[in-house]
């Protein structure tokens, strides 16, 4: 068991060291927002991101994204449209693993019937604004407050020091065992074997 214990405990030192290969998708939500001057806990925006962190300076930028997702709308990088012929242009975009996470993203749609709008800047606010026919143009906006909750999975890459913490008490498990199994063998009483 211990055996198996330390096994998990070593990988997660590999994989968590400084330099070690990054994920290549995470998934993230910011939930809770003021709007109109009211927070309110159930608003959510919600969405994915790939790419890899390819100069390895634990920073994932904008052009080393494969994709990016922001509610329902799907950007591959490199194209303009997001899937549904919605026009997107991401600007700004930043994901550092410790886990900050920045973006601007600029949308709209229009066709014989409809127009909508939006921006969305990752830690102040999404605003946006359509219609529908000939009626009249309405408009949201949502600020984000210090109770704005982010999530983000995989969760972020512990600091350097935590990992140097790590592997200092990996260290100090796998002598502590050692030591235990010597202390265990010198108690144990040699009994002859009768021949």
């Amino acid at each position: 068991m211990w055996k198996h214990s330390m096994a998990g405990l070593a990988l997660a030192a590999v994989t968590l060291a400084p330099g070690a290969q990054a994920q290549t998708g995470w998934s993230y939500s910011f939930t809770g927002f003021e709007s109109e001057g009211v927070f309110d806990p159930a608003l959510q925006i919600h969405g994915f991101f790939a790419g890899s962190d390819s100069n390895g300076d634990g920073i994932l930028e904008q052009h080393e994204l494969r994709r990016f997702s922001w509610n329902d709308m799907l950007l591959e990088l490199g194209d303009e449209y997001c899937w549904g012929g919605i026009y997107c242009d991401l600007s700004g975009f930043r994901y550092s693993l410790d886990g900050q996470l920045d973006f601007r993203l600029d949308w709209r749609y229009s066709d014989d019937m409809a127009f909508s709008s939006g921006t969305t800047v990752a830690g102040s606010f999404i605003e946006s604004a359509g219609s529908v026919g000939s009626g009249a143009v309405t408009g949201r906006l949502w600020r984000w407050t210090e109770q704005t909750r982010f999530v983000i999975n995989p969760p972020p890459v512990p600091e350097p020091g935590q990992s140097a913490m790590l592997g200092a008490g990996l260290r100090r498990a796998a002598a502590w065992r050692v030591m235990r199994r010597r202390r265990d063998s010198v108690r144990e009483p040699h009994t002859a074997t009768p021949t």
